[in-house]
């Protein structure tokens, strides 16, 4: 899917690796296919992927990073943003966005939840929570993805 990997390759411009581990309880229908202390990729069955990534940024909060990653995404490159709010980890504040773009004629739907904690004046660490599937197997697995981010420590 080449717009995931684009949005990964904006996300690795955002910053160097941070160094905490990643974990995010998936249900089993989720297997995890990559592994890396700053990363997780998980895929199911049926092609629905679940993507977490810690960077640290020079600065930047929560609200600054939202509006870039909403004006990259639409703005940018042309998803329509279906609707957006916010969302808590173990008790952190983040905001999440659900868009939806075609691929190759096909509609896909993409949740984005972003987690900021501003460390220092010039340094954030960021933690992105991607799932992307076809809109018909979007809603699927989207109660056992919102389920296993609100009960993952984001830093």
């Amino acid at each position: 899917m080449r717009w995931a990997a684009e949005l990964s390759l904006l996300l690795c411009v955002l910053g160097a690796l941070g160094c905490k581990t990643v974990e995010l309880g998936l249900s089993p229908r989720f297997l995890v296919v990559d592994r890396t202390p700053e990363s997780l990729d998980a895929m199911s069955s049926d092609d629905a992927r679940v993507r977490v990534r810690d960077f640290t940024a020079p600065g930047g909060d929560l609200e600054f990073w939202v509006d870039a990653l909403r004006r990259n995404l639409v703005d940018g490159r042309g998803y329509v943003l279906l609707e957006e709010g916010k969302v808590v980890a173990s008790g952190v504040g983040g905001h999440a966005m659900t868009l939806e773009v075609s691929v190759g004629g096909r509609a896909v739907r993409y949740r984005v939840a972003v987690f900021v904690k501003v460390q220092k004046k010039d340094e954030s660490a960021i933690r992105v929570v991607e799932y992307v599937a076809d809109k018909a197997g979007f809603e699927r697995h989207l109660p056992d993805v919102n389920g296993a981010i609100a009960t993952m420590r984001p830093f």
